[in-house]
């Protein structure tokens, strides 16, 4: 009669490797990808907050909230919060698995990008670059968006 053989040490060693080298890929690869959908997300939430900042300048720059003449030109920046007065640009959100509460920040620039030129009408026309520089609690990143500013000789040119 044939007695049962054991399991040797080896054998065991060896089969515990060979699952483990195949399991650990399948259980992290999902939560690393569930991280980059995460800062891809908070990312497109940035630019959803920076394209309403955007028209919240616009609205501004419209209503001549904006002094012209106060804006830096080429090489040098101007802030909106010193601009108006106003402090701009603070934002809460949640965001998150377990939802969490982040706070973000814009620093909104403005500077000129192209010097006034007149037209036939006589007025102006220049191009105002506004950046808005993002922080949030993990990253920094920046938005750039052109405006094309028409303005009377009355407001001023910059």
């Amino acid at each position: 009669m044939k007695t049962a053989r054991t399991f040797l040490l080896l054998e065991l060693l060896i089969a515990f490797s060979l699952i483990s080298l195949f399991a650990f890929p399948l259980i992290f690869s999902p939560f690393y990808r569930l991280h980059e959908e995460m800062k891809s997300l908070e990312r497109i939430e940035c630019e959803r907050l920076c394209e309403l900042l955007l028209a919240q300048v616009q609205k501004l720059l419209y209503q001549n909230a904006v002094p012209l003449k106060k804006i830096s030109s080429k090489g040098k920046v101007s802030t909106l919060d010193e601009l108006t007065g106003k402090k701009w640009g603070d934002f809460d959100i949640v965001f998150g698995a377990p939802p969490t509460k982040q706070k973000i920040h814009f620093d909104v620039l403005l500077t000129w990008i192209r010097e006034p030129v007149k037209d036939f009408s006589n007025k102006e026309c220049a191009l105002l670059r506004c950046t808005f520089a993002t922080k949030t609690e993990k990253s920094r990143e920046e938005f750039i968006y052109d405006i094309p500013v028409v303005f009377s000789a009355a407001q001023g040119a910059p």
